[in-house]
């Protein structure tokens, strides 16, 4: 606006000096046009008094469009030279954070991006990437603050970009005397995997899988899996086949049963659950839907290639066949991913579901094509504290896929099963 107005005075100045009684809007017309004159052949003139006039009257108009200049390059230089007030940051209260956890909660600060080796890890990082080897240092202090609480009776927990959290990776129901770290190893094969093995003096376990007395276990935390540790075992005793398909069994219908809880665990209610036709649809629309679709394409009950778009009838018939219950009982046409015009639904995207779960048994049932798979669920990454135990009984179908056909749950802890998405 100050532009403006000097561009308008300037103008202004320049019609006075003229001698012209037009307005400024003519003046810097005519202004502008004596400009494009003068790069052609100029006015004729018979007077030379005009001539001098019109020289003199040029030469105090370009003096003062050179003021009127000066002045908006010496407000511009002000206007830039005017100091501006950075935000102040307020320091993070971690204290006030920290009241929603344990009394007995220990703090551990992940903020740094450069955390330095600790002097219980000896194994090199080199030639790792940046992030890689930040990765394995933040693992380090994880490791380490989860066995100094194990000793302390501390709970760990974290500060991260203003958050606190308290980690659910920590030995629930063990104390220890002392550690020691023992061997690392890091495997690189297109994935990160951090092997540590840990000398531990257990002085009182309640757990299965940890002994009283010194023993060697392994701690193996995997970055691009879910950024969790693995099941925490003495060393020669982790078999990794057991473990749920977050970390890769193939068989169809054990992936099935996990997708069933990790899913549909609010779907039902009792203990026994062998008439599926009626799940409790209260749960919104959307995520009915969308979970019914992954639990059944993880079945083998549609193709990776229909790109989320899956004709109604075929939808309804899959999810009968698969998970008993139709379509219309999740309310699946009442939803925005319903195309009443092509009768077709649209699964929304959404991450892959992970549990900490273990599995227990994998037997043939007691009719034909059916199996019995029993899987032990966890509410720590460690897989060390069980929160729920469910036996299925799912039957392998000739087309490729496998049904549902009943659920039991022998176990449930007043705690819920470690679950996320990644």
């Amino acid at each position: 606006m100050k532009k403006l107005l000097s561009i308008i005075a300037a103008a202004a100045i320049i019609a006075a000096l003229s001698g012209c009684t037009e307005n400024v809007s003519e003046t810097v017309s005519t202004v502008g046009e004596t400009s494009l004159q003068s790069a052609g052949e100029a006015p004729e003139t018979n007077e030379a008094s005009d001539t001098e006039k019109s020289s003199e009257t040029e030469e105090y108009a370009e003096e003062a469009v050179d003021e009127v200049e000066d002045d908006i390059a010496e407000d511009d230089e002000e206007a830039y030279a005017e100091p501006v007030d950075e935000p102040v940051e307020e320091p993070v209260d971690y204290a006030k954070l920290m009241q929603g956890l344990p009394t007995n909660a220990k703090l551990y600060d992940m903020d740094s991006d450069n955390i330095p080796d600790m002097p219980e890890f000896t194994l090199s990082t080199d030639g790792l990437s940046e992030y890689d080897s930040r990765d394995v240092s933040r693992a380090r202090l994880r490791i380490k603050s989860i066995l100094e609480c194990a000793v302390s009776g501390e709970v760990p927990a974290y500060k991260s970009s203003g958050y606190v959290w308290q980690s659910p990776q920590q030995l629930a129901g063990i104390r220890l005397n002392g550690w020691e770290i023992a061997d690392e190893k890091l495997v690189t094969d297109g994935n990160i995997r951090y092997e540590v093995t840990v000398t531990m003096d257990v002085a009182e376990s309640s757990s299965e899988f940890v002994t009283e007395g010194r023993g060697d276990y392994l701690m193996i935390y995997c970055p691009d899996e879910d950024s969790s540790f693995l099941p925490l075992r003495k060393v020669g005793e982790l078999d990794e086949s057991r473990l749920l398909p977050s970390y890769g069994d193939p068989k169809a219908y054990v992936d099935l049963c996990t997708y069933y809880t990790a899913y549909f665990r609010n779907f039902f209610s009792g203990d026994t659950i062998d008439d599926l036709s009626a799940p409790n649809a209260a749960n919104s629309v959307e995520s009915a839907v969308f979970c019914a679709y992954v639990a059944a394409r993880r079945a083998g009950g549609f193709s990776d290639t229909d790109n989320g778009i899956i004709p109604y009838d075929e939808f309804n018939e899959t999810l009968e066949k698969i998970l008993g219950f139709s379509a219309d009982a999740i309310g699946a046409k009442n939803n925005l991913y319903y195309n009443p015009d092509e009768d077709t639904i649209e699964i929304p995207g959404r991450g892959t579901s992970w549990i900490c779960g273990w599995l227990a048994e994998d037997t043939d049932g007691d009719e034909d094509g059916t199996r019995v798979v029993t899987i032990d669920y966890y509410e720590d990454d460690f897989y060390l504290v069980k929160s729920r135990t469910v036996r299925y009984t799912v039957r392998n179908n000739n087309d490729g896929t496998c049904s549902m056909l009943k659920i039991e749950r022998l176990f449930t802890s007043d705690r819920g099963i470690l679950a996320g998405t990644v």
